[in-house]
């Protein structure tokens, strides 16, 4: 049975030069527009530090486990993700429809993925502006909110913005994950982490009461939950972690045999924790300075902050900054989509790599465009009543992501017990990957259903 299992098994062309680059490339999938735009805005509706340990419980709990889970099935069953559940399946004795997890995370990614370039165009063409007005050739942002609204209803340059993104994943995702990751991740790795780290240090200074802001995020007040708050912060931690796509099922088949995964699971959650509370420090230090709200939904980073960063010393180029940070964010996080749905195509139509990712990248334009379409008005769409790219996110977010959660975490229960119970708290973990993390999925699914 193992000789037939490892029969199956597509081999991963190459490795991550280190350990090192692979929590690097993993904290870039996990890394994105979740931490900058969502984190922030989900923490401001529900009012601080209490939404932030309900999120970090949801973390150790139930994204810790399934990330692990994940990048152990990639590792033993290869990069493409119906192949990798197959070979994880055979090799343990299960029935080989299992392999259909693998399936409904490539499907899910390329509805993120539709979506999500158009939000990643939007944060490109914000960058453009700001670096227009920090050098003295743009025109100064005096109603943000109508601003925002010229930009969603202009689709000619949604559309320019989203072919450069799309153009961009596909010149990084045309080559093996591990190499097109690397190339990428070795400059705009350490430049996003200076650009944060400098937006921190600015936000203090300009702040007149820092420890406001940190109060604000670190001490709870359970009265300003709101009853969905949970449910919320399980969604998040899904979806910063970037799992539930097989993400890390496609890096981990590029992972050493002998590389801790927990270790390095928890190195990548770490990271991405740390980035969403810079970010969100960042974000509410900035609206407390300016006296802006900071419960305003979606709308926080391309309406509030633009508020803001006019009222602020030096604001044109704080914005051109925060916006280049966001980008390199969100841009990491779609070569990894794009990855996941190259691979998927791959094993399911036998296409070369390049080849599925040019399929991919116009794949990406033509939902991509669809969805513009209909957030400009130019061809409106709406899907189970509410506008596309709403529907989009919450069909993804709220449904399909926990289904995937849920699988995925019985799966590996059953298929890698023996292995997970021979890890550090591996018996802990079996447990949270047994029982908790799908009797919690399941609540939530229902819970947004109902």
């Amino acid at each position: 049975m193992t000789t037939a299992a490892s029969a199956l098994k597509a081999p991963a062309a190459g490795s991550w030069s280190s350990r090192l680059m692979f929590v690097a490339a993993a904290a870039g999938s996990a890394v994105g527009l979740g931490n900058i735009w969502k984190f922030p805005y989900i923490v401001g509706e529900n009012g601080g530090g209490a939404f932030v340990l309900v999120y970090l419980g949801c973390l150790a709990l139930l994204g810790l486990p399934i990330l692990i889970a994940e990048i152990m099935i990639g590792r033993r069953g290869g990069d493409r993700p119906s192949t990798a559940f197959l070979a994880a399946a055979r090799a343990a004795g299960l029935s080989g429809r299992w392999r259909l997890v693998g399936a409904l995370g490539a499907t899910t990614s390329l509805l993120v993925l539709s979506f999500y370039a158009v939000i990643t165009g939007w944060v490109l063409l914000y960058g453009f502006d700001y670096a227009a007005l920090a050098i003295g050739q743009g025109s100064e942002v005096l109603d943000s909110e109508a601003h925002f609204s010229r930009l969603t209803g202009d689709a000619r340059a949604q559309v320019f913005a989203l072919l450069i993104v799309a153009s961009a994943a596909f010149a990084f995702s045309a080559r093996n994950a591990a190499g097109g990751v690397e190339a990428i991740m070795r400059w705009m790795g350490p430049a996003f982490a200076v650009l944060l780290f400098l937006l921190a240090a600015y936000t203090a200074l300009a702040h007149p009461a820092p420890f406001d802001v940190v109060r604000y995020l670190l001490a709870p007040d359970f009265a300003a939950l709101k009853p969905a708050a949970f449910g919320e912060a399980v969604g998040h931690a899904f979806f910063t972690l970037s799992i539930g796509l097989c993400g890390m099922v496609v890096y981990g088949a590029y992972l050493d045999s002998n590389a801790s995964v927990p270790t390095l699971a928890l190195a990548v959650a770490t990271i991405d924790t740390i980035v969403s509370m810079l970010c969100a420090f960042i974000v509410f230090g900035v609206a407390f300075a300016t006296g802006a709200d900071p419960a305003q939904g979606p709308g926080l980073i391309f309406v509030i902050l633009p508020r803001a960063f006019s009222a602020m010393p030096f604001g044109h180029v704080v914005g051109a900054a925060f916006f280049a940070a966001a980008f390199m964010a969100a841009f990491t996080s779609v070569i990894a989509l794009a990855i996941i749905v190259s691979r998927a195509i791959e094993e399911t139509f036998g296409a070369t790599t390049r080849v599925a990712s040019a399929i991919t990248a116009l794949a990406t334009l033509s939902g991509g465009t669809v969805v513009i379409g209909s957030v400009s008005g130019a061809a409106p769409i709406r899907l189970f009543g509410a506008p596309l790219l709403d529907a989009l996110d919450a069909i993804t977010s709220s449904v399909l992501l926990p289904v995937s959660g849920i699988l995925i975490a019985v799966f590996a229960a059953r298929a890698l017990a023996a292995e997970i119970r021979g890890l550090p708290f591996g018996r802990a973990l079996l447990f949270c990957l047994r029982w908790v993390a799908p009797l919690a999925l399941c609540g939530v699914a229902a819970s947004r259903l109902l």
